[in-house]
């Protein structure tokens, strides 16, 4: 009998043991970004209090540097060069944007605008129902505070569709990924 009570119990433990170590498949859902961080890195910035600087950056998901900009910023003035590299009958090598469009970002405040608009209209979406969860990863610079990579990547919902394999199906779940490259301190 206590052979029987201690291979059950040795069992049960075993069976325990299993069911905690075990990954679970849990569906993330709504949003996820670092609104703490976000406003850390943005007071970084803010008592930097640089004022002129120029940097490059770029925007693209499945077509790296679909927009591509370069910017000066001084004191005085702000001047982006905005392009985007899509080639048509029109424009065979892209054309030039304006300070209309949501790639034109002429400042590390600008920046900092669209990642914040870009977690406001990532709530929206999960609320439409486009996807299930939304993660906003960004990567920040060490000494100054700004963005220098964001990502938006969604899962799940209408606009998240899969092949037999799971992977994604058509171009990318990501309306963006944003680079910043060749910032640098001007007198």
């Amino acid at each position: 009998m206590k052979k029987l009570i201690l291979f059950v119990f040795l069992l049960l433990a075993v069976i325990l043991f299993l069911l905690l170590s075990c990954t679970h498949d849990v569906k993330q859902k709504g949003v996820s970004f670092d609104k703490t961080e976000f406003t850390a890195q943005k007071e970084k910035w803010n008592s930097a209090q640089i004022k002129n600087y120029s940097f490059d950056y770029s925007f693209g998901s499945y077509r790296p540097d679909y927009i591509v900009g370069n910017v000066t910023v001084t004191e005085d003035n702000k001047k982006a060069n905005v392009v985007c590299t899509e080639g048509s009958e029109e424009y065979s090598s892209g054309y030039k944007l304006d300070n209309t469009s949501k790639y034109y970002l002429d400042s590390i405040e600008d920046i900092f605008a669209t990642l914040y608009s870009e977690y406001e209209r990532a709530i929206k979406r999960v609320e439409n129902g486009d996807f299930e969860y939304i993660e906003i990863k960004c990567t920040y610079n060490e000494k100054y505070g700004y963005p220098e990579y964001i990502a938006n990547p969604g899962k799940g919902g209408s606009s998240y569709i899969e092949d037999k394999e799971g992977n994604m199906a058509g171009n990318s779940n990501e309306d963006f990924i944003f680079y910043l490259k060749n910032f640098s301190l001007n007198k």
